[in-house]
């Protein structure tokens, strides 16, 4: 009994020095990136191998996890707005300028690509090696042939196509809107598009006219997805699409991307877009019932999220600022417990 309260006391005393010196893991830390550009895409094609992109043709690359980030040859000075491969040596950036670039050795070298694009591509979505999406003003495009050549689709909208997911080669959801510098109203409203036959026809699913626009777009099968967009909108629908139901985010940010690992596990990041500050990054670990604010090392504004399994994810944003985590955003206490089962084994 006595040696039992001892190591009692012993535990108490050891857990406490770790708190006092602040030995628990980090939820989210802050990475050097060597800029102060915005960054405003990044991809991770696995833990170690990633790319980001910004302002003024920025195009960083890390192959050991973001611990360096290396500045690439883009070839342009235009503001490249996103990023995204289909493998681990396929991939495409896009951005202002009509400027589509394309890599085929896991971006090493980048080359731009001949389009019919409008001057503004803010995203691109990439099925495989050959078949991909890229999206900006008034404007859908597809490639079949590797982005040998790029094919605009139908819209029957006028207003900035902002992100863009499809489930398989048929079924996508595009989702758009004004940003803040835009008109007022009634100009503005968010706008969800769906096809069912890979964008030969897309058809308006939902016409917001309450909020500048939706930023951001993920499915994690053909009927559940989630879109979110200005002044802290998500929505989430279970049925492709058919309805949206409005979830509570408990904030008035605007929300810019989202990103799920499987069907319960979530990200989601945004920061005002008229403005350098704001970021924040909710999860969520049920499906998106309930998302809870995370603490991260800035209040810098964050555009875009990438995780390659549920603890492992990346975040860029304003000022050139990463972020990293390796336990899905959670202060790991992953060392306590290890006290505490160490010392039940010793009783």
């Amino acid at each position: 009994m006595k040696q039992g309260i001892i190591n009692f006391i012993i535990l108490l005393l050891t857990i406490l020095t770790f708190v006092i010196s602040g030995c628990t893991k980090p939820g989210w830390v802050m990475q050097e990136s060597g800029t102060d550009n915005r960054l405003t895409g990044v991809w991770m094609s696995n833990e170690n191998n990633g790319t980001a992109v910004g302002d003024r043709g920025l195009i960083l690359k890390t192959t050991d996890g973001g611990g360096t980030w290396i500045s690439q040859e883009s070839g342009t000075e235009e503001y490249l707005w996103g990023v995204r491969f289909s493998d681990s040596m396929n991939g495409w950036i896009v951005g202002e300028g009509s400027t589509i670039l394309h890599t085929i050795d896991g971006g090493c070298t980048w080359n731009k690509q001949s389009n019919t694009a409008p001057d503004l591509i803010e995203s691109v979505f990439c099925l495989n090696k050959d078949t991909a999406w890229a999206v900006g003003f008034c404007t859908i495009m597809r490639t079949m042939d590797g982005g040998e050549t790029w094919t605009r689709q139908r819209i029957s909208i006028t207003t900035d196509i902002w992100d863009i997911f499809f489930v398989n080669a048929d079924t996508g959801t595009a989702v758009g809107g004004w940003c803040r510098s835009n008109p007022p109203k009634p100009y503005f409203g968010g706008y969800i598009l769906h096809t069912t036959n890979g964008g030969v026809n897309w058809n308006i699913q939902r016409y917001d006219t309450t909020i500048y626009g939706f930023y951001g777009v993920f499915f994690t099968d053909a009927n559940t997805g989630t879109v979110v967009g200005a002044d802290g909108t998500i929505l989430q629908t279970n049925n492709g699409g058919v309805t949206w139901i409005k979830q509570t985010s408990e904030t008035t940010i605007d929300l810019k991307d989202v990103f799920f690992n499987d069907a319960d596990t979530g990200t989601i990041i945004g920061g005002t877009i008229n403005s350098i500050k704001g970021g924040t990054v909710l999860r969520t670990s049920d499906g998106g019932r309930t998302w809870i604010k995370q603490i991260i090392p800035t209040q810098y504004a964050l555009y875009k999220v990438c995780f390659t399994d549920a603890n492992t994810g990346t975040v860029v944003g304003t000022k050139g600022t990463i972020l990293r985590t390796a336990t899905g955003g959670e202060h790991s206490l992953g060392i306590y417990r290890a006290i505490i089962r160490d010392n039940k084994s010793k009783r």
